[in-house]
């Protein structure tokens, strides 16, 4: 079971601070991520199964707690600034020994905000009236690195190059 994401963010290269609910580890002042989504793709044929294109990336899809930095990811996306950022998730620590540990990042840089939706739960339904204010933010980018922590095990891609 993992724990919540942190985002560290920058955008017109200025830190934008959240307000995550744990500070351990290196979390206080980040972006507490509660979902997220990245996706990619390559066109293929079908009979030979070889690639047909490139790459094809969905912008980075996450979900957070309206907070301080709402108004300043609207601003990056108003004024269509770069950004950059590291996302790092947190799991309950494997050795049994309590605590957390930071698993898995993904990093990536030349972005922009391309999206931003906030979303109030229905307050009449019984079972979303205790849900807090959220927001769906999309972002795109250049270059991307996943990294697996414990293993040191990491891949880099850059976007607009070819397999």
């Amino acid at each position: 079971m993992a724990d919540t994401i942190a985002l560290t963010l920058t955008a017109a290269g200025e830190t934008v601070e959240g307000d995550s609910s744990v500070t351990s580890m290196d979390r206080a002042d980040t972006i507490e991520v509660l979902s997220l989504e990245q996706q990619v793709s390559t066109a293929f044929d079908r009979a030979t199964l070889l690639p047909t294109g490139r790459r094809i990336y969905a912008p980075i899809r996450f979900t957070k707690l309206m907070d301080r930095a709402t108004p300043l990811l609207r601003q990056a996306l108003s004024q269509n600034q770069v950004v950059s950022g590291s996302f790092r998730w947190f799991r309950p620590n494997p050795a049994g020994t309590g605590g957390a540990q930071h698993f898995f990042t993904l990093d990536f840089t030349d972005g922009r905000i391309t999206k931003c939706t906030l979303r109030l739960p229905d307050t009449l339904d019984p079972a979303q009236a205790t849900l807090a204010p959220m927001e769906e933010v999309e972002l795109t980018f250049a270059t991307i690195t996943w990294t697996h922590v414990p293993g040191a095990v990491e891949h880099t891609d850059t976007v607009h190059t070819s397999a």
